[in-house]
């Protein structure tokens, strides 16, 4: 279900959003828990979402606000978003003979986001600018007698720069460049094993990590003629690990897989050369 209002005006433009998602599905129980050979036979009705199964509700709230500032308009996005997934199943089926047999939750993600997006356009003699910065902060905390992922926060926040423009009729040029900023951290993770409910092992490790750097693009665009192009671009690209490439440890249900993590990753850098005639 969702809702939305609009608001438009000669200087000032505004709408809102606001959006509810729920869902409930069937896990296959040859995925879950210790595998076992009833779990993996015939199974009844396929569309049966008895445990195991997936819980799922999603919140967001959205606006999109264009102010217009002299000639030029900024235009700002922000929204808040809350994630909240829950897989349940039956203690039983994962070794945990001490866990309440009514404790279904077998793993719990509560997941906060809030993001902003701000562009500012102008045009500066013959090139056309964007002007841009964007925020995301994230609080997840996990729950349930399964392990994934730990609690963690993290922000990530960038400044760009996009121009474009032509030097004569028949040549053409953009450029763009972009600093970013990424900040992970996460607690030391245990949890019990489930053949020794008295053993604890480390699931996660303490992480607290920072990845900045630079992306930069250029490229050109020569008309040879009214039938031919001549293109030229040049990129550097920067991605930061994310949160599941550094700590994951767990199985996946959605992948069928145990994931593992690695907190010590180092972000891609990546060069990027195109040539083209058409």
């Amino acid at each position: 279900a969702q809702a939305e209002i609009s608001l438009n005006r000669n200087r000032y433009r505004a709408r809102y959003k606001l959006s509810v998602f729920q869902q409930q599905q069937g896990l296959y129980p040859g995925a879950t828990g210790i595998p076992r050979a009833f779990d993996v036979g015939f199974i009844g009705n396929t569309s049966d979402i008895d445990l195991p199964r997936q819980e799922i509700g999603h919140y967001k709230l959205y606006t999109l606000q264009n102010i217009k500032l002299g000639k030029h308009w900024l235009e700002i996005e922000a929204g808040y978003q809350f994630n909240d997934r829950a897989e349940k199943s039956l203690p039983h089926a994962h070794g945990f003979e001490e866990l309440d047999s009514n404790t279904t939750l077998a793993l719990g993600l509560k997941l906060h986001s809030w993001q902003s997006n701000f562009r500012y356009k102008v045009h500066w003699g013959p090139a056309d600018i964007v002007l841009g910065a964007s925020q995301q902060f994230q609080n997840n905390r996990q729950s349930g007698f399964e392990y994934l992922i730990p609690n963690y926060t993290s922000f990530q926040s960038g400044v760009f720069a996009i121009a474009k423009g032509k030097i004569n009729p028949a040549l053409k040029w953009d450029a763009g460049l972009r600093w970013e900023y990424k900040q992970h951290s996460s607690a030391l993770s245990t949890t019990r094993w489930w053949n020794d409910i008295d053993s604890i092992v480390q699931r996660s490790p303490e992480i607290d990590r920072v990845f900045s750097n630079i992306a930069a693009a250029a490229g050109l665009v020569y008309q040879l003629n009214e039938n031919w192009l001549l293109k030229g671009h040049l990129a550097r690209s920067f991605r930061a690990s994310n949160v599941a490439e550094l700590s994951y440890n767990g199985v996946h249900h959605g992948t069928f897989r145990h994931e593992v993590g690695n907190a010590k990753m180092n972000p891609e850098i990546a060069w990027q050369l195109d040539a083209g005639l058409e």
